[in-house]
């Protein structure tokens, strides 16, 4: 998940099941940006990766207008996105 996701764990229901039981895999969305861990966490994973200029926000978006989303996520979550219609 992104940094500003993780940040917002807090919010999920039971996200402390989520965090004692799994490790969270986290993309640093800024370069400069500080990752504070959870206590009890199960271990977290911060990766290092290219930051690019698409949001999920965008991406839910482009379905519920009709466009296309390839090419914005991989083709099995595309698939499975259209063949169960969600964000429509």
């Amino acid at each position: 998940m992104g940094s500003d996701s993780f940040q917002n764990l807090p919010k999920w229901k039971n996200y402390t099941h989520i965090l004692q039981n799994y490790p969270v895999y986290i993309y640093k969305r800024a370069p400069q940006e500080t990752i504070s861990p959870y206590p009890g966490a199960k271990g977290n994973i911060l990766l290092a990766a290219p930051l690019l200029p698409i949001s999920a926000t965008e991406i839910r978006r482009k379905i519920k207008e009709g466009k296309s989303i390839r090419y914005l996520v991989p083709d099995n979550v595309r698939e499975e996105i259209e063949r169960n219609g969600y964000y429509r």
